[in-house]
């Protein structure tokens, strides 16, 4: 093995030394590769091989292997997702509007589109409060335009921000954003995605669900949402668009087992007695947000086997007709 290696990243060459780690070779020759753990557990540093060899350190599937773990071992080729660097915008309240008794969609416009991937982060300071870390998503009819951000808060009886929502924070209130930050986004990739999300956690995963939808449609999709009660179900509308969209959808609510609920049968899309056969030792995608409790409550079973071996629990209600609060009752 020779000492000194040169690899491509991104189709820009470095020099790096043989045993040293894709992520610090990386650092060396000043870029990044997104990454967060550094311990292999996260998945986050994932990158691809286009040619030459490494030595994976056991991290390798297909041609990826983990950058925090693979080694130079010669000269390569080497291909990842540039995540957009953090910004700052700024920004005013443009509308709030009651998804739920606690759930509010605020919409802020920016004086300049803020690039993010579906599932990330940004700080957001209302003028005269201390900032708050949401998740940037869609409207609930799958809708956006490039200089808002939409937000869904849960309001909280003293909360120092979200208490003051449609109060002394309306429309027209200066704000500031920064971001976008965090490593859970969507990937490309073939392997099929759970989605799971309860409560405000359903904006994240709403941004990865519509834009998968959007940009990867090939990929088999499973969404499983929630909330405390059913007039919490603010997801609705979104919902019933995956739905018209070919997803396949599980709701379910803390007091109630989980309803599978119907999908067209359309070309790609789930007919209701179709069922994904995706085996245990498949690679599965898995995003876990909001009311965790409440979901391990409602699915005795782990998640990610209950879905894999395409089975329906025997706690799992028959599909419905229809999707609304009413077929919680």
């Amino acid at each position: 093995m020779k000492r000194h290696c040169r690899l491509v990243l991104n189709g820009k060459p470095i020099e790096a030394r043989a045993g040293e780690s894709l992520i610090d070779a990386a650092l060396g020759g000043s870029i990044l590769i997104p990454h967060d753990c550094r311990s292999g557990q996260c998945q986050s540093c994932r990158v691809t091989v286009v040619s030459g060899a490494v030595d994976d350190g056991g991290s390798g599937h297909g041609r990826t292997v983990l950058a925090c773990q693979a080694a130079v071992a010669g000269d390569a080729e080497i291909e990842f997702e540039e995540l957009p660097l953090p910004m700052k915008r700024a920004g005013a309240v443009t509308e709030i509007n009651e998804l739920s008794p606690e759930i509010a969609e605020v919409v802020l416009t920016t004086s300049a589109p803020l690039e993010f991937r579906p599932g990330q982060y940004v700080r957001v300071k209302f003028s005269g409060y201390p900032a708050r870390e949401f998740s940037p998503t869609f409207r609930l009819d799958g809708s956006f335009k490039q200089v808002e951000l939409v937000f869904h808060i849960r309001r909280l009886p003293d909360g120092t921000v979200s208490g003051q929502l449609g109060k002394a924070i309306r429309p027209g209130h200066a704000a500031h954003v920064q971001g976008p930050f965090g490593q859970a986004y969507l990937r490309q990739g073939q392997g099929p995605l759970v989605l799971v999300a309860g409560g405000a956690g359903w904006a994240p995963i709403w941004a990865l669900a519509r834009s998968a939808r959007s940009t990867q449609r090939n990929r088999e999709m499973v969404v499983v949402a929630g909330s405390r009660d059913a007039d919490n179900l603010y997801m609705l509308p979104s919902l019933q668009w995956l739905i018209d969209d070919g997803g396949r959808i599980y709701l379910a609510d803390q007091a109630r087992a989980p309803i599978a609920l119907p999908a067209p049968a359309r070309a790609g899309g789930y007919g209701l007695r179709r069922r994904p056969r995706w085996s245990r030792r498949g690679r599965e995608e898995q995003g876990a947000l909001g009311q965790c409790a409440m979901l391990r409550r409602s699915f005795p079973a782990k998640l990610s086997n209950l879905i894999a071996d395409g089975q329906d629990h025997p706690s799992m209600a028959k599909p419905r007709a229809a999707l609304s609060p009413r077929s919680l009752s």
